[in-house]
């Protein structure tokens, strides 16, 4: 049964980093398999959590029609904690049907992990690991007679990968269901200067350092291309190492599904160190389509957002996965993994990935520029961050909270639009999932899903006034359609100080 990997392909997705001096390709966002069923052990369940959907299906039977939809019916999506995947109580009303009834409330060890490795000529490659008995096998979507054994054990059978994979060091890390296959292929390794003016193309063959500020300047182009890694030394203060592209200057940073563009750190390119939050700085992008809130760039005062165009274009950011990042420079000067400050909406801005930052994933100040397919985990501070009126349309916001704060947080005279959002919170030390910080903020929230987990004082929204106690929401600009609150909370929904003007408008 485990061969048939048909639908699984809209389910993960293939990252690239590099570890140490070996290039080591990881990839994560897996699937899952248990069998839920004591009595009937060819019974079956598939977790696909990037989707947030879970069918059940008879052992080998895993065509369309074979498939039952269960995932309606439980309170919460199952939580994967180390290779056991948890299943909530069913929802109030749901019959239990097509399994669900067996797992609700229930947990059980996972059986095998799915995950897309890339899109080659041939279709689109799956790696299944088989962890009881160390078994690894590789094959093509929807072709299950080419899985075959790449690793068993401590054999080894390069020639059966459809990648060309070296399998000799092959790891999965339980904790977070992710496979890494490392190269023993070095790069070479090249700084960037700290000016960067002109034209200045980044090339995948190489590892290019980020070594204290390097500056694009306006009137400059840097170019990367897909597949290439950039990598920033850790260090705060004068040496924290981080990149800005000024008003002006344009950074076209356009990757691939396959191929994305890497910023991580030197301490896991290099060093070989274990990918964590605060190992450099970030990426920050500086606009010309600011307004009257935005102020000079809180880390540096030196760099001053312009306001002159609102449909400024600074680039491309395609494919891009920002790592490692986040760092306190001093007090009150803190670096976000992706920072952007009166940026414009002729810049695309499009499928990101920001993992452990030690602050903010994402924070917008002012500007135009739309967003669509972000995925941010692994923030100490706030996941994604809105400031000083930033009214840009966010599409596609995946967030999965597990330590931190406020999955959104708004302030200022703001009211974006947020079309299509995921918002797991699973850990959080206050703020909630959205949060409404200060005066006559709002927003336009529409086909989304808040999956509150936290057992906290905050819920799902959360609203807190300049003095504490006023109800001064922006409740003209503040819309809900299609927004589903659910998740294990036994919390109130809305908490704060606008908590039942919010609730009033989510109602009607």
């Amino acid at each position: 049964m485990y061969f048939k990997s048909k639908f699984l392909a809209r389910s993960v997705v293939a990252a690239s980093v590099l570890s140490g001096s070996l290039y080591a390709a990881e990839f994560a966002n897996t699937s899952f398999y248990v069998a839920y069923d004591s009595a009937d052990k060819t019974q079956y369940a598939l977790v696909m959590r990037s989707v947030n959907k879970v069918y059940t299906h008879k052992a080998g039977q895993i065509q369309a029609d074979d498939l039952t939809q269960i995932d309606s019916q439980f309170s919460s999506f199952p939580v994967y904690d180390n290779g056991q995947l948890c299943f909530s109580a069913l929802k109030e009303g749901a019959m239990g049907d097509g399994g669900a009834s067996a797992m609700a409330g229930k947990c059980y060890d996972v059986n095998f992990y799915y995950t897309q490795k890339e899109v080659i000529s041939e279709g689109v490659a799956f790696m299944l690991y088989y962890d009881t008995a160390e078994k690894v096998y590789e094959g093509l979507a929807g072709k299950p007679d080419t899985f075959l054994a790449v690793k068993d054990g401590e054999t080894i059978s390069n020639e059966n990968s459809i990648t060309e994979d070296n399998y000799t060091n092959f790891s999965f890390d339980h904790a977070t269901a992710t496979a890494t296959i490392t190269d023993s292929a070095a790069k070479p390794q090249e700084a960037l200067p700290t000016s960067i003016t002109g034209t200045m193309t980044l090339t995948k063959d190489k590892l290019w350092l980020i070594d204290g500020l390097v500056v694009v300047e306006s009137g400059a182009t840097l170019t990367i291309e897909p597949g290439t890694t950039i990598a920033g030394y850790d260090g705060t203060g004068e040496q924290t190492s981080y990149m800005i592209v000024d008003k002006g200057a344009k950074i076209i940073a356009d990757g691939t599904e396959t191929e994305p563009i890497v910023f991580t750190s030197t301490k896991v390119a290099i060093d070989g160190e274990a990918p964590a939050v605060g190992q450099w700085g970030g990426l920050t992008i500086i606009g010309n389509a600011a307004n009257e809130q935005v102020k000079p760039y809180e880390v540096n005062d030196a760099f001053v957002a312009g306001n002159t165009d609102m449909e400024d274009n600074s680039g491309i950011l395609r494919h891009v996965k920002i790592l490692n990042s986040g760092i306190t420079m001093e007090t009150d000067k803190e670096i976000n993994g992706l920072s952007m400050v009166g940026v414009g909406s002729g810049t695309v801005v499009e499928n990101i990935t920001v993992d452990l930052s030690d602050d903010d994933g994402i924070e917008l100040w002012g500007g135009t520029v739309n967003l669509t397919n972000v995925n941010i985990a692994g923030c100490t501070d706030d996941y994604f961050d809105i400031d000083d009126g930033f009214s840009g349309t966010v599409k596609n916001l995946n967030i999965t909270t597990t330590t931190g704060n406020a999955a959104v947080e708004m302030s200022g005279t703001t009211h974006a639009t947020f079309d299509g959002f995921n918002i797991v919170q699973n850990g959080s030390a206050k703020e909630g999932g959205i949060y409404f910080k200060g005066d006559v903020v709002g927003g336009h929230f529409m086909n989304g899903t808040i999956a509150d987990n936290v057992n906290d004082t905050y819920g799902a929204f959360y609203s807190k006034s300049a003095d504490g106690t006023s109800d001064t929401v922006d409740a003209a600009n503040t819309s809900f359609a299609n927004v589903t609150i659910d998740g294990t909370s036994a919390g109130a929904k809305f908490t704060g100080t606008s908590a039942a003007t919010l609730e009033g408008i989510y109602n009607q």
